[in-house]
């Protein structure tokens, strides 16, 4: 989302003293997914939406308590399946581990067939 419109709707928040009060969960997310998209400094985010970072602290943490307690969907989960193609070509060429520890060190040799 665009940090111009995340600072408009936390705008329509704010009290006649500028405090943030009665945030909307709704609002939380989005500006969770903003504050976990931002590659920059965290002032840089604090200063686009026009927050004191104390205040920003708060919102963000009450957002991630929210999000662990399944209040906001959640992605679903994708299973990968991996081949066995790669394991099997893999054990094919391998002949032996060995592990030998030595003064607390501990290596690993693979050898391979050729």
């Amino acid at each position: 989302m665009d940090l111009v419109v995340l600072k408009k709707k936390l705008s329509t928040f704010r009290s006649e003293k500028g405090k943030l009060m009665n945030v909307s969960d709704e609002l939380l997310y989005e500006l969770l997914v903003a504050w976990e998209g931002w590659t920059g400094p965290a002032s840089g985010f604090y200063s686009a939406i026009g927050a004191d970072h104390r205040k920003m602290a708060k919102l963000i943490g009450r957002a991630k308590r929210l999000k662990r307690e399944g209040v906001f969907p959640s992605e679903e989960f994708k299973e990968i399946k991996i081949s066995d193609a790669p394991t099997e070509l893999l054990r094919a060429l391998v002949k032996e581990w060995k592990f030998c520890g030595t003064m607390g060190k501990l290596y690993d040799f693979l050898k391979l067939s050729s």
